[in-house]
């Protein structure tokens, strides 16, 4: 069944893990799908050369923590498909493994903060222009099931923040752009990737 059919959907973190799933799901249900990426072209269109199996694909790099990068995103996706019905908020910043494990608590903090929660910001207001535009649209964002009930180490408490204010956002955008724009969360826990 394709539900989506003839919608166009945005995915920000889509080159891997549960930003690929997303953007590999909407495929199925008929979407075209934008895979966004910020470092990972390669990873990046080979999520496109196995959505393109089932419709229309194109990835676009983009750090959502910059303004200029989102509304870079939203002008590819605009030129190649001419709308944006769908918009998965799922980039997220890896403190965990590579060079961010030697990083400093602050530094951590600043990259979470900047990609999780400034990126969805950014990334939705861009988002909503357009749909509000349209009259309609969905913005989903991507939160942590650890926000509510928390988890005792530093790298929890940062991405507990980050995606604490993801959820508190949402929240209130759900509330300004209603009912033509919907906005929801959901929050996943650990997923090995």
């Amino acid at each position: 069944m394709d539900r989506l059919g003839g919608k166009v959907a945005v995915v920000t973190g889509a080159s891997r893990g549960i930003g690929r799933a997303i953007a590999l799901a909407l495929a199925a249900e008929g979407a075209a799908v934008v895979v966004g990426f910020a470092r990972s072209r390669d990873a990046a269109e080979a999520v496109v050369g196995e959505v393109r199996q089932r419709g229309r694909a194109l990835a676009v790099g983009a750090d959502v923590s910059r303004a200029e990068d989102v509304e870079r995103l939203v002008a590819a996706t605009l030129r190649e498909f001419g709308t944006i019905d769908v918009w998965v908020n799922n980039a997220g910043a890896d403190i965990l493994t590579g060079e961010a494990t030697a990083w400093s608590e602050d530094a951590k903090w600043e990259r979470v903060i900047d990609v999780d929660l400034k990126g969805t910001w950014l990334a939705s207001r861009a988002a909503a222009r357009v749909m509000l535009a349209a009259g309609q649209g969905a913005i989903v964002n991507v939160s942590w099931d650890h926000v509510l009930a928390g988890m005792g180490n530093p790298t929890a408490a940062i991405y507990a923040a980050a995606k604490g204010g993801v959820l508190a956002l949402s929240r209130c955008l759900a509330r300004e752009w209603a009912p033509r724009v919907r906005v929801n969360v959901v929050a996943p826990g650990w997923i090995r990737t």
